[in-house]
């Protein structure tokens, strides 16, 4: 990231349900790396298959 900036990462099934949040925090700018062990927001294991991680990134001269 550019700037310092507001992040979410969420993992969607396939049918645009929201499975799991892996973050939600205030970065630094730069590089970061967020890993997603495979299991919904309670902690539960989710079915193997396809799901999309959705980035949504709010900062100064950043909006995506």
């Amino acid at each position: 990231m550019p700037v310092r900036a507001r992040v979410e990462l969420a993992v969607h099934d396939l049918r645009g349900r929201r499975v799991a949040l892996v973050g939600r925090a205030e970065q630094e700018a730069g590089r970061h790396l967020v890993t997603w062990r495979g299991r919904d927001t309670a902690g539960r294991p989710v079915a193997s298959g396809q799901y999309v991680a959705v980035l949504r990134v709010q900062g100064p001269g950043v909006d995506a």
